[in-house]
């Protein structure tokens, strides 16, 4: 199954995403958000971060879950090579990516993403069981 695809919009990355399950429609999010930033996915090295993500609705769920990575990436300086997701209950995450401190003489910087926004933001459980989620960043 094709994890992810981009699309063109107005001064922006549109997004499409696509999972067996919801964790791994998740998974697939970081994947993606990984790939536009840096240009690929770093190596496991040890570098850790934990978090929780609660909201109602999994729409609200994946901007907030997004938005967290974007930070951990951006900020705490993460290249992450492997994403944890597990749905504790309807509206709870319990996450966790690994990878390695970003180095500019090893890693690409591609795209810096100023938010996950709500514009157009779905997401959809299909007839086979497997989801779908569209999702546009403001770069």
């Amino acid at each position: 199954m094709e994890r992810y695809r981009l699309f063109d919009h107005t001064a922006d990355v549109g997004v499409e995403l696509f999972g067996k399950g919801r964790e791994e429609l998740f998974s697939n999010a970081g994947v993606a958000l990984t790939d536009i930033i840096f240009g690929g996915p770093g190596e496991d090295k040890g570098v850790v971060y934990r978090f929780e993500v609660k909201s109602p609705g999994i729409e609200m769920l994946l901007v907030k879950y997004l938005s967290e990575l974007s930070y951990i990436m951006q900020v705490r300086r993460l290249v992450p090579a492997r994403f944890t997701v597990k749905f504790t209950g309807e509206d709870h995450l319990a996450c966790s990516v690994s990878g390695e401190e970003f180095d500019p003489s090893v890693h690409g910087y591609q795209t810096e993403v100023k938010t996950v926004t709500y514009h157009k933001l779905t997401v959809e459980r299909r007839a086979d069981g497997s989801y779908y989620a569209r999702v546009i960043l403001d770069v």
